[in-house]
């Protein structure tokens, strides 16, 4: 029997918005979000990797480890970004603008940690569910 880990949104990853945002301020164009009020459940590797450490000494199968994670606001990351790196790159930060672009089909506004019925039998844990 398998137990698995359930992973946030690794930040400065492959997929992450991050490379994206800072390719965009770099360059002086638009940063290009889904949603002002968009969230996401973020991580960043050395959690990722204190995760996997936790959940492999646990685990007897049939389990799934859920990293105990906040919400960010995409809007919010954005403009976090663009205040700090903007002057990196030689960009004033009120000329590098934020630009809705409108969320594609099947996309989620929110996501969820775990369903209803996972919150149910779940047990709280220092770092992880």
């Amino acid at each position: 029997m398998f137990s698995y880990i359930r992973l946030g949104n690794v930040l400065d990853s492959r997929g992450s918005v991050v490379p994206l945002f800072t390719e965009q301020i770099k360059k002086g164009s638009a940063v290009t979000i889904i949603e002002l009020n968009m969230t996401r459940f973020v991580m960043n590797a050395t959690k990722v990797v204190a995760l996997l450490l936790e959940a492999t000494e646990m685990a007897r199968g049939g389990e799934v480890f859920i990293l105990k994670m906040t919400a960010l606001r995409i809007g919010d990351l954005a403009d976090v970004m663009v205040d700090e790196l903007a002057p990196k790159y030689v960009r004033n930060k009120k000329e590098v603008k934020v630009e809705i672009i409108g969320k594609r089909p099947g996309e989620k506004l929110y996501e969820e940690l775990m369903t209803e019925e996972e919150a149910v039998n779940a047990t709280k844990l220092k770092i992880l569910f």
